[in-house]
């Protein structure tokens, strides 16, 4: 069988494009790996009289390690 009639062409706007869009995204996707904030480790402090109902419990933070 004879596939003369196929040919392969690759445009090359559409090469620039894809290229561009996978530097962009590779760019963004590094951004956010390097911004990343570690929110597992939360501290914070009760301040209370009593712990029953209807009465007032405020939570205090005491971790530095956020942002505010």
């Amino acid at each position: 069988m004879n596939n003369k009639s196929i040919k392969t062409h690759f445009d090359i706007n559409v090469f620039i494009t894809f290229l561009v869009l996978f530097l962009a995204g590779l760019a963004l996707f590094s951004f956010r790996l390097n911004s990343e904030v570690d929110c597992s480790n939360v501290d914070f402090e009760i301040i209370s009289n009593s712990y029953t109902t209807e009465d007032l419990i405020e939570f205090k933070s005491t971790d530095t390690s956020g942002f505010n």
